[in-house]
């Protein structure tokens, strides 16, 4: 059979710190009689898994074709696009309209087909999720819930699991060994060293930092505790981000099923970059990665006194004026220090009494 054009592709948004990366996987067939043009494409559409020696791929899913002279362009997405179902909650067990978050994510992989779930990091035995936010939901939204508060990735996991991904805990996805590759071009490292979580309900925060300069994460999520942040921020502590791109790298690996990583040897030195980007592509002469993560900007993130400037987000705010959660009005001196003999931090508040 004629076919060609083979290339998976996994995405994460900016830090990779939330979500749910499918696979998507692309191929082309030569259709000479039109065989693959008129036939019907239903739900239950699949795509055999690829197995070699160097290569083995989940089943995945056909959910669109075009046609173009005798060519047929398939796309295809691998077992958590089954996710965009509604979550059905008619068999949990709720205690106090609640449940907690590992009978969510089991709830889940059963309705969708999974054999069980598994995660890279601590927290999810923290929360407790309520049963109004479950109703009118999709299992991909209830998921999403969890990794936000998390700060994960949902990836399919090896054995037909769900896979939660943890930013900084162990194995963030598969990995791809790099034999050969072209010039990887190195964009900036930044560190985490502030972390932020609120609690979207009750308004409560909980925050840590290290005193360095470096990137702060914020989390907003109704399953904010003590423990839940402790849980995260031991893991996103110290943590670097490195910006990176790989145009081209000659790949040897054993299983496409949740690559968000890659480990690439330079000059006799092993080293780990993360991804959020990853693409790759088959021929007869190899596999063959791209990708890498996007530079995050500065002047969003990194700066010496984010949390108090954070203080001034809250609200609305009209030049260096804000109102804060409290409904009190806040004003900075834009030049810091420059307060009554110059000593204050710039930065004064006004309390209505009404």
């Amino acid at each position: 059979m004629p076919y060609g054009g083979f290339a998976f592709s996994h995405t994460v948004d900016g830090f990779g710190v939330s979500g749910v990366s499918v696979g998507q996987f692309e191929f082309d067939i030569y259709d000479e009689f039109g065989l693959y043009s008129e036939a019907l494409l239903d739900e239950s559409s699949v795509v055999l898994s690829c197995d070699e020696i160097y290569f083995t791929s989940p089943v995945y899913y056909i959910t669109h074709r075009t046609i173009s002279k005798k060519v047929c362009h398939f796309t295809a997405y691998n077992r958590l696009c089954k996710l965009d179902r509604p979550f059905d909650i008619s068999g949990i067990t709720f205690i106090n309209d609640a449940v907690s978050g590992d009978g969510v994510c089991s709830a889940v992989a059963h309705q969708c087909g999974f054999d069980s779930y598994g995660c890279s990091g601590g927290g999810i035995e923290y929360m407790n999720v309520g049963k109004d936010q479950l109703e009118n939901v999709t299992c991909r939204r209830a998921l999403e819930l969890i990794a936000e508060a998390m700060c994960g990735v949902w990836t399919y996991g090896s054995g037909n699991n769900l896979y939660l991904a943890c930013l900084g805990g162990g194995d963030y996805g598969d990995y791809a060994y790099v034999s050969k590759y072209t010039e990887i071009d190195l964009r900036g490292a930044q560190k985490i060293t502030a972390f932020v979580m609120t609690n979207s309900d009750t308004g409560n925060e909980y925050r840590f930092e290290t005193g360095e300069y470096g990137t702060a994460i914020e989390v907003d999520t109704p399953f904010a505790s003590s423990e839940l942040a402790q849980e995260v921020w031991g893991r996103l502590n110290g943590f670097v981000y490195t910006s990176w791109d790989c145009e081209k790298a000659d790949v040897t690996l054993n299983s496409f099923s949740a690559l968000t990583g890659l480990t690439f040897a330079r000059e006799g030195i092993e080293g780990t970059l993360f991804a959020t980007t990853c693409n790759y592509s088959m021929d007869s002469t190899g596999i063959y990665f791209s990708g890498g993560t996007p530079p995050q900007d500065e002047a969003v993130w990194s700066y010496d006194d984010y949390l108090d400037r954070r203080k001034l987000s809250i609200g609305k705010n009209i030049g260096n004026t804000a109102i804060n959660s409290n409904g009190d009005i806040v004003f900075k001196n834009l030049n810091k220090g420059g307060g009554l003999g110059g000593t204050d931090n710039g930065i004064s508040v006004y309390v209505s009494n009404n």
